[in-house]
């Protein structure tokens, strides 16, 4: 049986996560798969997680970790202990994109989680490269999931960018860079467009919308979907 943690939480309102798309293909290979957590509170989802590995300690052959960079970093961190304690193979997913920040600044909690996982994964060559740097040499890359007969090549002659943009608006992850990439685009003479997807987290969509009223650029923003 394989136990996913991470945080399942799109049906309060927040962009979906690996966890529910991997864990559903992961079913649809043949594999029992239990999952934790959806709870919306995160100290509640903290004590999910943690429960879900002890209640099931014994039927877990290893649990995945989904790994971010900033406060669900300590998630990683607390359930990768635990599983330590109850000598559980246990497999960290590396997503966040910060997380030199962590092998720099919390190098002990760092070693702690990484270098007594049974393998590292990464589905980007990017934090592939950046924990090669930091002495994990063997990290083994898997891209994320996705359907690639849904998706035709066409061969274009005449390019006319259409950029779509998927995230949450959050300052970690620029979406202002979105906006100026358009505008700079433009200039260029391209017959550009520009959508952004995702929900408000801090402010960001706001500023992306008076950076884009500022340069002059029109960009559809759909809100979360």
């Amino acid at each position: 049986m394989i136990l996913y943690i991470g945080n399942i939480i799109s049906s309060h309102g927040k962009t979906p996560t690996t966890i529910e798309t991997l864990s559903k293909l992961f079913r649809g290979e043949g594999y029992d798969v239990e999952t934790a957590s959806d709870k919306q509170n995160k100290s509640l989802r903290l004590l999910d997680m943690l429960y879900a590995v002890w209640n099931y300690r014994k039927q877990a052959s290893v649990v995945l970790i989904d790994t971010y960079s900033t406060a669900n970093f300590y998630y990683a961190f607390l359930v990768a202990k635990l599983c330590q304690l109850l000598k559980m193979n246990y497999i960290p997913i590396l997503h966040g994109g910060d997380l030199e920040h962590r092998l720099k600044n919390s190098p002990r909690m760092s070693e702690s989680i990484f270098s007594n996982a049974h393998v590292l994964v990464s589905p980007s060559l990017f934090l592939k490269e950046v924990f090669a740097k930091y002495g994990y040499a063997d990290v083994v890359q898997i891209p994320n999931n996705i359907q690639i007969d849904s998706y035709i090549f066409k061969n274009r002659g005449n390019v006319r960018p259409r950029l779509l943009w998927v995230r949450s608006f959050a300052d970690i992850y620029n979406p202002l860079m979105a906006v100026r990439v358009l505008k700079e685009l433009l200039d260029q003479g391209y017959d550009a467009t520009l959508c952004m997807i995702g929900p408000e987290k801090d402010g960001a969509l706001q500023r992306s919308k008076d950076l884009a009223r500022q340069l002059g650029v029109r960009i559809t923003f759909t809100g979360l979907l």
